[in-house]
C-alpha cells in the first residue's frame, strides 16, 4: 500500500520491486515505488479557509465558493488519510463560508432589499392642500397657529403629518406632528416613541441635558394620555457675546392605541418662542381627533 504524491488517494503496489514507477488511478500521476514521496498539501482545504476568512467583510461573495472548496476538500478526504492542518483548514474555511457567507450574507441582502424597497415606496408631499387632505384621513386638526409642510408615508404602514409656523426652516419655532402607525409593525410602541421622540423644529439639536414631566390627566381624541414634556437647557457662548447664556426647549409628545393601531402627537418649541402655557399646550391634544376613516 502506498499513497500518491499528489491527490493522497491510497494505492496498491503489490508485485511491484524497488525503484519501479507506477502511476496514480485517481490522477494519473507517477510516482517511483520505494521511494518517499512527500504528500502534497491541499490545496482546496486552503483555498476553502481564506476563501472564509474574507466571507467575514465580502460575505456571499467569497462564502460561496469558500464552502464549494472546502466541501470538495473533505469529500477527497475520505479516500486518504489527511494532514490534521488541511483537515482543520477545509472545516474552518466550511464553517466560516456557511456563518458569514449564508446566515449573516442572508440577513445582509434582506435589510439592503427592504431599505431599496422602502426608498422606492416612501411617499412625501409638501404642497399644503396635499398635506391638510392626506392628514384628514387620519386626524381632525385645525390650528391658528402653524400651517402644514410635510406628509410622508412608508411601505410600514407610517404616516406621518407636520405642522409648522413657517415653511422656511430657519424661521420656524413651532412644529406639530401628528403620527400614525397601522397594526402589524412590531414593536408599534417603540416605533412610535421614535417618531415623536425625537421631533425637532429642524434646525436646533438638542442635548442630553433635560428634565421630564409626565401628564396623566390629558386627553387625545375623547381618551386619556400620558404626555411627556421634556424641558432641554442648552449653554450657548456665540463668539459675540462674551456671557455664557441659557436657551430652554420645551417638547410634549404623547399616543394612543386603537385596535391596534397607533396615534400621536408632538409639540415642539424653539427657545423664547410661542409663549405657551401647559394648559394652552393640552387645549391642542385635546382638540385633535382622530377620524372615523382611520378607524
Amino acid at each position: 500500500m502506498n499513497i500518491c504524491h499528489v491527490c493522497n488517494s491510497k494505492l496498491v503496489i503489490e508485485g511491484l520491486t524497488s525503484g519501479q514507477q507506477f502511476r496514480c488511478a485517481n490522477c494519473h500521476s507517477l510516482s517511483r515505488f520505494g521511494k518517499v514521496e512527500k504528500v502534497a498539501t491541499d490545496r482546496l482545504a486552503w483555498r476553502s479557509l481564506w476563501l472564509g476568512i474574507s466571507s467575514i467583510l465580502l460575505l456571499t461573495i467569497t462564502g460561496i465558493p469558500a464552502i464549494y472548496y472546502g466541501v470538495r476538500s473533505l469529500l477527497r478526504m475520505r479516500f486518504v488519510k489527511p494532514e490534521r492542518r488541511d483537515q482543520a483548514a477545509a472545516i474552518i474555511g466550511t464553517t466560516l463560508g456557511g456563518c458569514f457567507g449564508i446566515f449573516v450574507g442572508f440577513i445582509a441582502v434582506c435589510g439592503l432589499m427592504m431599505g431599496l424597497i422602502n426608498y422606492l415606496t416612501y411617499e412625501q408631499s409638501t404642497e399644503p392642500a396635499e398635506v391638510a387632505e392626506r392628514c384628514g384621513q387620519y386626524f381632525e386638526f385645525s390650528s391658528p397657529h402653524v400651517v402644514p409642510i410635510r406628509a410622508s408615508a412608508t411601505m410600514y404602514s407610517q404616516y406621518l403629518f407636520d405642522f409648522a409656523d413657517s415653511p422656511e426652516i430657519e424661521n420656524r419655532k413651532l412644529v406639530i406632528r401628528l403620527a400614525f402607525i397601522r397594526a402589524g409593525l412590531q414593536p408599534n410602541d417603540a416605533v412610535m416613541t421614535q417618531q415623536l421622540r425625537k421631533q425637532r423644529c429642524g434646525k436646533t439639536s438638542f442635548g442630553d441635558n433635560h428634565e421630564e414631566t409626565k401628564f396623566t390627566d390629558w386627553q387625545f381624541s375623547g381618551r386619556p394620555v400620558t404626555v411627556t414634556k421634556s424641558v432641554y437647557l442648552r449653554s450657548i457662548n456665540p463668539d459675540t457675546e462674551e456671557e455664557t447664556r441659557e436657551e430652554t426647549h420645551r417638547h410634549y409628545w404623547g399616543y394612543i392605541e386603537s385596535n391596534h393601531e397607533f396615534y400621536g402627537m408632538s409639540v415642539v418649541f424653539e427657545p423664547d418662542t410661542h409663549d405657551f402655557s401647559d394648559s394652552e399646550v393640552k387645549d391642542i391634544f385635546a382638540s385633535t381627533q382622530v377620524t372615523s376613516a382611520a378607524q
